[in-house]
C-alpha cells in the first residue's frame, strides 16, 4: 500500500475535530520547507510579507478548534491571501497551509446536514497536506540533507503522527525542534528561521520553533489575540504584526479583559430601527410614531454572549443622511433596516444607496446584517436579494433576512444569534488590562461632564494606563475611535470624549436650519440653538461641531461677510424665485447617470455643491442654489448643474465664450470625487431626445472583492498548486 493509499485509509473513519487537528499538524511540519529557497526568493520582493502574513493568518485559523457558522465569508478573506501567495511561490509549504486552513473551513460548515460533504473535503485537504509535504521532502529537501533516506523518514513522521492522532494520544509526537535543524530538515528550518529575521518576523520564527517545542499545543489566549489584530495592522503585513503581538506581549495584553464592538443601524425614516434595537434588548414596546430618531441615539447597550456591543441608531431622515458619515467608521458591524411594508417598495430599491455610503465610509472594511421589514401579507424571501451578494456589493454584505420586526420574536432571536455568533468570531475588538484601565479613566472624566480632551491629556491618560510608545497609544486611540468611546479626527488636535455630545450638536444645527427654513449659519446663532444648553455646549467648544461639518463637506464656510457655515442639505428643495438661467442654444450638455438608475450616495450631490463653492451665483446674500442644483459663475462662462431622475442622474448644462474649457474643470471636479466612491465613468457622445449633441457618462461600481478567488486560480502560474486544488475539489 503506498503512503497516499495509508493516509486516505486511515483517514475515512477518523471524526472531524481529529482531521481537523491532522490538517493544522501536516501544515505546520510543512511550512519550515518555506526555507527551501533562501529569503523566500520565490516571492516578489514588495510582497513578501503580505505572502507570510497570508499563510500564518491561515494557520492561525486552521489552529482555531473553535470554527464557526461564518466560514464561508472567513475563507474568502484568509484562504483567499493564502492561495495568492502559494500560487505565486509555488511552494508546498503555502499549499500546505491552504489546504489546512480550508480543511477547517469546510469541517466548520458542514452542520449536521453537510457533515460528509465537509468531512471529504477535509480528508483531501490533510492528504494533500501530508503527501505533498512528503514529496517535497522526496525530491527537493534531498539534494540539502545529502541522504535519500529522508523523504520515507517524513513519511513515517506523518504516519506516526496520524496514528498519535487517531489514538488521541498526543503527548509522544517527534517534536524536539534541534532534529529538525539537524536531521529532519536539513538546512531547510535554518534557511526558514534565517529568512525570517531577515523580514523583521523573527516572532513568527519563535513561535514555531514553541509550537514544535511544546509538543504542537497551542495557547489559547496568545491564538486568540493573534487573530484580533486590527485589520489596519494586518494590512501591513506579517513585521509590522510581529511587532504588534511583540510589543501586546511585553505589556501583558494577551491577558483579555473585555470584548467591545460598535453596532451600525442604518435605514430609511419609518423603516422599524428603534423598533429593531428594542426587541434585540428584549423590550417588546413599539416607539412613539411622533418620537422619530432625531440624528443617532448612542444610549443603548447590548450584551453578545460576553460581548459589549456600542449601538449607534441613525435617524432615517433625509436631511441627516449626509451628515452621517462623520461617525461612520471602518471595522464595525452594520445593521441596514429595509422597509418592505409598503405597496410602491420604494425602500427594497435603495439598498444599493445605503450599501455605497457603507462602501466608501467604512473603506470597504465591514459586514452588513440587511433586514427585510416585511408586513403580514406582504411576505419576502431571502433568495429574492441574493443577486446582491454576487455582484459589487458582495465582500459587504452578511446576509439577508426577512421578518416582520415587530411581531416576529423568532425572527428577532434568530437575527440576534447570528450577530452574536459573527460577532465572537470577526467583529469585535479585543484588548487587554491596559486598555481597559484607560478606558475607565476615560469613563471617569466623562462622569466629570468632560466633552473634549486635550490631546496631552488623553496621551497623560495612556501613559498612566501604561500604554507607553507612540505606536501603541496610536493603536489605543484607533481602538477608542472604532467603539466610538472617544472619537479622533486627523483635523482636530482634541480628542470628542462623549461622542453623543458632538453627533447631537451636529443633528441640532441642521434641525435648527431645518426650523428657520435657512441653509446658512452664523456662529452668533448657535446661542440660539444651544439656547437650553449652554453649559453642556459652552462657546469655546462650539467651533468643533462646524469644524466637522465643514470637514466632511456638510457645509462650506462663508468667506465673505459674516463668519459661518453654509449647509447644503437645509437648503431649499426648489429652485430660488430669482435664480435667473440664460442658457443659449449652443449649450454643452453632460450627465452622469448610474449604473442601472441607481440613486447617488446621500453626500455626493452635496460634496459636489461645496467643491463649485467659489463660482455658485449670489445676489447679494441669496446664493443660487437648492437641495439638487445650483447655478455657476465663471469667469468666462456659467453653468447650470442638476441632481435629476429621483437622485439617479446629474445633468450639467454649460454655456458662455469658454463654455468648453468650463465644463472640463467642472468634469474634472466631479472626476475627482467619482474616484473617492470607486465609481468607474464611462463616456460617449450621443443625441437627446431633440437632437442635441450631449455627453453621456455612466458609472458602474469598481467590483474590488468581485471574482477575486476565481482570478487567483485563474491566474496562477504554480502547477503543484493547480494540480493540488484540482486533486482537493477537482477543478
Amino acid at each position: 500500500m503506498t503512503f497516499r493509499e495509508k493516509i486516505r485509509q486511515a483517514l475515512d473513519d477518523m471524526p472531524k475535530e481529529k482531521i481537523q487537528f491532522f490538517a493544522w499538524l501536516c501544515a505546520v511540519r510543512a511550512l519550515p520547507f518555506l526555507g527551501i529557497e533562501e529569503d523566500f526568493s520565490f516571492w516578489p520582493k514588495a510582497r513578501r510579507r503580505e505572502f507570510l502574513y497570508s499563510l500564518f493568518h491561515a494557520m492561525d485559523y486552521a489552529a482555531n478548534a473553535a470554527a464557526d457558522v461564518f466560514s464561508d465569508s472567513r475563507t474568502v478573506s484568509y484562504a483567499t491571501g493564502a492561495f495568492d501567495a502559494a500560487t505565486a511561490a509555488d511552494a508546498i509549504a503555502t499549499a500546505a497551509a491552504l489546504t489546512a486552513a480550508l480543511a477547517d473551513a469546510e469541517l466548520a460548515r458542514g452542520g449536521a446536514t453537510g457533515i460528509a460533504h465537509s468531512a471529504a473535503v477535509a480528508v483531501y485537504a490533510s492528504f494533500a497536506a501530508a503527501a505533498d509535504a512528503a514529496d517535497a521532502v522526496a525530491t527537493r529537501v534531498t539534494v540539502l540533507v545529502d541522504t535519500l533516506t529522508e523523504g520515507q523518514r517524513f513519511e513515517r513522521l506523518v504516519l506516526d503522527d496520524l496514528r498519535y492522532v487517531a489514538a488521541g494520544d498526543l503527548d509522544n509526537f517527534d517534536h524536539d525542534p534541534s532534529l529538525y535543524t539537524s536531521r529532519k530538515y536539513g538546512d531547510v528550518w535554518k534557511n526558514f528561521e534565517a529568512s525570517l529575521q531577515t523580514e523583521e518576523c523573527g516572532y513568527w520564527a519563535r513561535l514555531y520553533t514553541d509550537i514544535f517545542s511544546n509538543r504542537f499545543k497551542i495557547d489559547r489566549d496568545k491564538l486568540a489575540y493573534r487573530l484580533s489584530v486590527p485589520p489596519e495592522i494586518m494590512e501591513q503585513g506579517a513585521a509590522a504584526v510581529a511587532e504588534h503581538l511583540e510589543n501586546a506581549e511585553k505589556q501583558g495584553q494577551v491577558v483579555y479583559t473585555q470584548r467591545e464592538t460598535r453596532l451600525i443601524i442604518l435605514g430609511s425614516a419609518g423603516a422599524g430601527k428603534t423598533t429593531l434595537v428594542r426587541r434585540l434588548n428584549g423590550d417588546t414596546s413599539y416607539p412613539d410614531p411622533e418620537e422619530s430618531t432625531h440624528g443617532v441615539d448612542t444610549s443603548i447597550k447590548l450584551d453578545f454572549d460576553g460581548t459589549k456591543a456600542h449601538i449607534w441608531d441613525f435617524g432615517g431622515q433625509v436631511i441627516y443622511h449626509a451628515s452621517h458619515r462623520c461617525f461612520m467608521s471602518a471595522n464595525c458591524v452594520y445593521i441596514l433596516v429595509v422597509n418592505a411594508r409598503t405597496e410602491d417598495n420604494r425602500d427594497t430599491t435603495r439598498i444599493n444607496y445605503w450599501l455605497d455610503t457603507i462602501r466608501v465610509y467604512s473603506k470597504n472594511k465591514a459586514k452588513v446584517f440587511i433586514v427585510i421589514n416585511e408586513s403580514d401579507n406582504r411576505k419576502q424571501s431571502a433568495a429574492d436579494y441574493d443577486t446582491f451578494k454576487d455582484g459589487e456589493y458582495g465582500s459587504l454584505i452578511q446576509d439577508f433576512y426577512c421578518f416582520n420586526i415587530g411581531k416576529n420574536m423568532n425572527g428577532v432571536e434568530g437575527l440576534k444569534k447570528e450577530l452574536a455568533a459573527y460577532i465572537e468570531a470577526f467583529g469585535h475588538q479585543s484588548f487587554g488590562i491596559k486598555d481597559s484601565n484607560a478606558m475607565e479613566e476615560l469613563i471617569a472624566l466623562l462622569e466629570t461632564k468632560r466633552k473634549v480632551l486635550e490631546r496631552g491629556e488623553l496621551e497623560a491618560v495612556l501613559r498612566d494606563s501604561g500604554i507607553q510608545t507612540r505606536r501603541d497609544q496610536k493603536r489605543a486611540i484607533e481602538l477608542l475611535h472604532v467603539l466610538g468611546r472617544a472619537l479622533s479626527y486627523d483635523f482636530m488636535e482634541d480628542y470628542v470624549l462623549d461622542p453623543y455630545w458632538i453627533s447631537r450638536g451636529v443633528y441640532k444645527v441642521i434641525d435648527h436650519l431645518q426650523r428657520t427654513k435657512a441653509m446658512f449659519i452664523e456662529y452668533n446663532d448657535l446661542d440660539e440653538v444651544f439656547a437650553r444648553e449652554r453649559d453642556v455646549y459652552p462657546e469655546e467648544k462650539r467651533k468643533y461641531i462646524l469644524d466637522l461639518m465643514a470637514h466632511y463637506k456638510i457645509g462650506f464656510r462663508n468667506e465673505e461677510g459674516v463668519r459661518g457655515l453654509i449647509v447644503p442639505c437645509a437648503a431649499s428643495q426648489f429652485k430660488p424665485k430669482k435664480t435667473e438661467v440664460g442658457m443659449e442654444p449652443d449649450n454643452l450638455i453632460t450627465r452622469v447617470e448610474r449604473d442601472e438608475l441607481q440613486e447617488f450616495p446621500a453626500d455626493f450631490f452635496y460634496r459636489y455643491i461645496c467643491a463649485n463653492k467659489d463660482d455658485i451665483k449670489k445676489d447679494g446674500q441669496i446664493w443660487a442654489m437648492w437641495q439638487t442644483g445650483m447655478v455657476l459663475a465663471g469667469e468666462c462662462a456659467s453653468a447650470l448643474v442638476e441632481l435629476k431622475a429621483e437622485n439617479r442622474r446629474i445633468e450639467i448644462t454649460v454655456w458662455g465664450e469658454r463654455k468648453e474649457e468650463y465644463r472640463k474643470v467642472l468634469v474634472s471636479l466631479l472626476d475627482a470625487l467619482l474616484k473617492e466612491y470607486h465609481f468607474t465613468p464611462h463616456s460617449e457622445r450621443r443625441r437627446d431626445k431633440d437632437g442635441k449633441l450631449m455627453d453621456n457618462i455612466s458609472l458602474v461600481v469598481e467590483a474590488a472583492a468581485k471574482g477575486a478567488t476565481k482570478a487567483v486560480i485563474e491566474g496562477s502560474s504554480g502547477s503543484g498548486v493547480k494540480s493540488l486544488w484540482k486533486r482537493i475539489f477537482g477543478s
